[in-house]
């Protein structure tokens, strides 16, 4: 957020709080969210889990 308000600085000469431009991001759709599932090491073909 705060390239986006160095860059809002740069442009219009105003100065937005990094809470504020999330906010209005936030307000447009705009989300980030992880994806957990993604990162996760395949189990060992052969071996049983710990329970």
């Amino acid at each position: 957020m705060p390239e986006l308000d160095a860059a809002l600085f740069e442009t219009t000469g105003e100065q937005a709080h990094p809470n504020s431009i999330g906010k209005f991001l936030r307000k447009l759709g705009y989300t980030y969210k992880k994806d957990i599932g993604r990162h996760r090491t395949p189990a060992c073909a052969g071996k049983e889990t710990a329970r």
